[in-house]
């Protein structure tokens, strides 16, 4: 008797990747990790190859080629729909919109208000059409945590240790050089294990695999390989910018592509890629500044097709928080010791030494010991995970249907859950032209650049005059005291004396609210009928300060009635009568 497969009951779509075509006879291919739900109530992961799949774009019917500027949406009665593949995009648009001679890419061609609906990604496209077809089917992402140590005694800064831990397993990776001259190294590892981890040992009934491999390359290959066949959904690791960076650089030390060693092994070299692309590290601060950020504000990327998504777990656990208290620093040990009351391993025989000095003379005098340091970091970020679900739940529902690549941009978020609110109601929403400047500290990255963009604040007035809306500078409105009630009276010496110290204040942030503050005022073009430019004869800066004013309800109708309307102070009034008596 043969044993019959359970049938698929429903699929579950975690993310898609786009594998772009390089040439004619290439096809076009798109992986999407999913997960299966049988008919016997299992669930199990699944890689799933899409060849030359059709995305969707729009342009305007000659007929109604009557306006200038973009529109916010389209009607589908007014409408050419196109189907290309992604890869097909940027060439059929152009010819859609008569330009096949043109060599523009995506983004310029955007600049056309006749063109909607293909900024949203084939991938955003994919991941909605799950949802469409198998609504009920959601479920928390399985996530695996991931950590190197490199080199620090002999200056390599190869990798020399590295952890994964995902559900009941323990996979530490070690060179040869490191465990050199200690006998039964699996005997010495348990017996530390037990000393320093039991707890957490029982708690999860981790199963330990301990490999020791001959060089760096050996390591790095043997823990991708078993992540691309343990298949995670997510490949977490506490601040991707010391890791990724520092394996891909190993990597290309010793001659090996990084696209082999994290694209999914089952693709052909001519589909394998691989890019990392670092996040943004400057800010521009309402008033123009141009200010570092810090490590937990940049959101890394890397770009490969494999089973599994590397995601930064630091910059998850701020970005979910936005909104709230920023913390004094994200590293793992303070996060551990505020959400857990736990803290890094530490080891007496090393508390003389801190920080470099501390990992020296672990790696020269404990390595088991430092093993055991490095098995932590994984184990307490899984500690974490199941705490916070950060990973798990958070950020999947947050994201929705938008790449964990661009999870950083809310606009973006909000901008893919409105493109396919509007196809339900036969419309389409219109494209997003190019930048007027795109921060010369990122990297160009063609169509797949982060929306973040900064205005150069000399020519700001010019664009802003040149697009009639108001510029982005002095955003931030400091209302006087004047406009204020007076101080409280907590002199003790002078019971009756007004200080400037107020009980009662707070701040409206309007710029931060973007977009869900115009989400909740239903603000868009539509229902915009005037927005101001100008006001003769008033100060650009007395009208923002005032027009903030007005949110705080009927007050100091006697400063507005002065300062927007010309009307007489009080002392000018009274001088008026004096004069006529």
């Amino acid at each position: 008797m043969t044993n019959v497969a359970p049938e698929i009951k429903a699929r579950e779509c975690r993310f898609a990747v786009h594998i772009p075509t390089r040439s004619s006879d290439i096809p076009d291919y798109h992986l999407v990790k999913e997960i299966l739900h049988l008919e016997n109530g299992e669930i199990k992961p699944n890689v799933r190859f899409v060849k030359d799949y059709k995305r969707t774009f729009f342009v305007t019917k000659k007929p109604y080629r009557n306006h200038q500027q973009k529109k916010e949406y389209e009607t589908f009665d007014k409408l050419h729909r196109y189907e290309c593949t992604q890869s097909e995009l940027r060439i059929k648009v152009a010819k859609a919109l008569d330009k096949a001679w043109s060599n523009a890419n995506l983004r310029q061609l955007a600049e056309s208000p006749y063109l909607y609906g293909s900024d949203i990604s084939s991938t955003s496209i994919i991941k909605q059409e799950y949802r469409q077809q198998w609504p009920d089917t959601v479920t928390p992402y399985r996530v695996s945590f991931f950590d190197i140590e490199t080199d620090v005694v002999h200056g390599t800064n190869d990798p020399i240790l590295a952890t994964l831990v995902f559900e009941d397993t323990i996979l530490t990776i070690a060179q040869a050089s490191f465990v050199k001259g200690y006998s039964e190294p699996h005997e010495r590892l348990e017996t530390l294990l037990k000393k320093y981890l039991k707890p957490y040992m029982d708690k999860y009934q981790f199963k330990m695999d301990f490999r020791i491999v001959e060089g760096p390359v050996e390591l790095i290959k043997e823990v991708f390989s078993t992540a691309h066949k343990w298949s995670p959904d997510f490949l977490a690791i506490w601040n991707m910018d010391f890791d990724i960076p520092r394996i891909i650089e190993t990597l290309e030390k010793y001659g090996v592509d990084p696209k082999t060693i994290f694209s999914d092994p089952k693709l052909p070299a001519a589909l394998q890629f691989c890019k990392y692309k670092k996040g943004s590290t400057k800010k521009v601060t309402a008033s123009g500044q141009v200010k570092p950020k810090n490590p937990s504000e940049q959101w890394h990327s890397l770009y490969c097709p494999a089973g599994f998504y590397v995601i930064d777990a630091m910059c998850t656990n701020r970005f979910v928080r936005q909104g709230e208290q920023e913390e004094p620093d994200y590293k793992l040990d303070s996060i551990l010791n505020k959400e857990l009351g736990v803290r890094k391993l530490t080891f007496e025989e090393a508390n003389a030494y801190h920080e470099l000095e501390w990992h020296k003379f672990m790696q020269e005098r404990y390595p088991f010991e430092y093993i055991v340091y490095n098995i932590f970091d994984c184990v307490g970020m899984l500690e974490l995970e199941n705490k916070t679900t950060d990973l798990s739940q958070a950020l999947p529902v947050q994201c929705d249907i938008t790449d964990f690549a661009r999870y950083n941009s809310q606009t973006k978020r909000f901008a893919d859950r409105y493109h396919f609110f509007l196809l339900e109601r036969g419309k389409v929403i219109s494209t997003i032209p190019p930048a007027e400047e795109k921060d010369p500290t990122a990297e160009a990255d063609g169509e797949e650049d982060s929306d973040e963009v900064i205005l150069n604040a000399d020519d700001d007035e010019d664009i802003s005059k040149k697009n009639e809306v108001l510029g982005l500078r002095n955003w931030i409105v400091t209302l006087p005291a004047h406009m204020t009630v007076l101080g409280r009276r907590c002199i003790a010496e002078n019971p009756n004396l007004h200080t400037l110290i107020r009980g009662m204040v707070y701040d409206s942030d309007a710029v931060s609210a973007y977009p869900s503050c115009t989400a909740v005022a239903n603000v868009s073009r539509e229902t915009t009928v005037r927005e101001i430019i100008d006001i003769l004869g008033v100060d650009e800066t007395a009208f923002r300060r005032h027009n903030i004013n007005l949110l705080q309800g009927h007050v100091n109708a006697l400063e507005y009635a002065c300062e927007m309307h010309g009307l007489p102070t009080p002392q000018n009034a009274l001088q008026y009568f004096e004069d006529l008596v």
